[in-house]
């Protein structure tokens, strides 16, 4: 995989036409990831937290599998790539990550994130 580096703000001087496949204005990362694939999708963007109900005070019951039988009817739409708001567990509305290696436990397990995973891919 070719990976793409921007590691300078956006110059001023250049237009869309001066770009080439090594530079890329929309990332405000050092590396990215160069997809073919990515430039085609539509993204269903999902703030999970807020989607299943969670709240700062614990979880509802509902897990990240609530948001499997959603991913027909964002097919319908048009849609063909799922894009999550924050997962990894956190103190409140899920940007203040705790650790980054395990899932907010108001949305389920590891196990719940993988079916959803599953769940997309197929």
């Amino acid at each position: 995989m070719r990976l793409w580096r921007v590691a300078t703000p956006i110059p001023a001087a250049r237009t869309p036409d001066a770009w080439d496949s090594t530079y890329r204005p929309d990332s405000h990362c050092c590396y990215v990831p160069i997809v073919g694939w990515a430039d085609d999708v539509i993204w269903w963007q999902v703030y999970p937290l807020g989607f299943t109900g969670a709240h700062p005070g614990g979880a509802n019951g509902r897990t990240l599998r609530y948001l499997e039988p959603w991913l027909d009817y964002a097919i319908e739409l048009g849609c063909s790539g799922l894009a999550l708001g924050p997962v990894f567990e956190s103190v409140s509305h899920g940007y203040d990550t705790i650790d980054h290696f395990r899932i907010d436990p108001r949305l389920g397990s590891q196990e719940d994130f993988d079916s959803l995973v599953t769940a997309a891919h197929d």
